[in-house]
């Protein structure tokens, strides 16, 4: 009698099982010769479009594993930035207090999200030089791991749109909050192009941004040289908090190498033409 004989090649790769199934009709097995392609060609697809190499993980290696990346989630990301002002620091008309609010709200929903994070670059400069969010400062930087980006871009708890797409280069945030009791305008768009908002555009007060610390090419080699003194011999982020308005944040274990890393032995010296990007 004829039967039905299949062979079953499983593999254990970019963190998830695949099982292949080959199968023929008949009384001959498939030659081994044929199952081998199956499995090679399986493996060729898998490693070319999945698996990453990295240096940075949570997970206690210094390697990414193959850890998953969307190509895109949560784009067109819907934007509603309240239009403050940098020429203050306290007040809820203030850019400052506005992006002190945001980064509460976004960190206080990670920590009851089981999302990890740090803060980076010039969030934690001012966050260990000035106890404040630096006034003059366009941006929060929040550095993730990659697990947690699609989380990020469909919850819908906060009043805040993460997204990303190829052209982001990095996963960003925008404040979408329309029911805000800030006391001016609220400028609203859709957040398109490089997903940030450039130096003087009178439209886009501040955004966020994330750093995939775990993903290379979304965040990971930027954070780098920042993270490098805070990981330990397995790889594993090592953190401490830091204060800002009296707020506690996680943040790298070895905040002053990173923030030498990154702006130099001078760092504790406010940038004089108070730049968009600047210290």
């Amino acid at each position: 009698m004829a039967g039905n004989v299949c062979m079953a090649a499983i593999f254990m790769m970019a963190g998830a099982v695949v099982q292949a199934n080959q199968c023929s009709s008949g009384g001959e097995s498939p030659s081994d010769e044929k199952s081998q392609n199956s499995v090679s060609l399986l493996q060729t697809k898998l490693h070319t479009s999945d698996v990453m190499s990295s240096s940075l993980t949570n997970g206690g290696t210094f390697t990414l594993q193959g850890r998953w990346f969307p190509r895109k989630s949560g784009v067109p990301m819907s934007c509603a930035i309240p239009i403050c002002s940098r020429n203050c620091s306290q007040g809820a008309e203030c850019c400052a207090t506005q992006m002190f609010n945001a980064l509460s709200e976004i960190t206080s929903w990670m920590k009851e999200n089981d999302v990890k994070y740090s803060l980076l670059f010039g969030t934690l400069l001012g966050a260990h030089r000035d106890k404040d969010i630096i006034q003059w400062t366009g941006d929060l930087d929040i550095g993730i791991y990659a697990k947690d980006v699609v989380k990020l871009t469909m919850q819908k708890d906060i009043p805040w749109s993460f997204g990303y797409q190829d052209s982001f280069t990095i996963p960003r945030g925008c404040d979408n909050n329309l029911d805000s009791s800030f006391p001016g305008k609220l400028s609203k768009f859709q957040m398109g192009g490089s997903g940030f908002c450039a130096d003087g555009d009178p439209s886009c007060s501040y955004y966020v941004d994330l750093y995939v610390i775990d993903s290379p090419l979304h965040g990971g080699n930027i954070a780098k040289k920042c993270l490098a003194s805070s990981l330990d011999s397995d790889g594993h982020l090592k953190q401490k908090v830091v204060e800002i308005r009296g707020k506690e944040f996680d943040a790298p274990a070895a905040v002053e190498d990173c923030l030498v890393a990154e702006y130099g032995a001078d760092w504790k010296t406010p940038d004089s033409s108070e730049s968009f990007h600047g210290l």
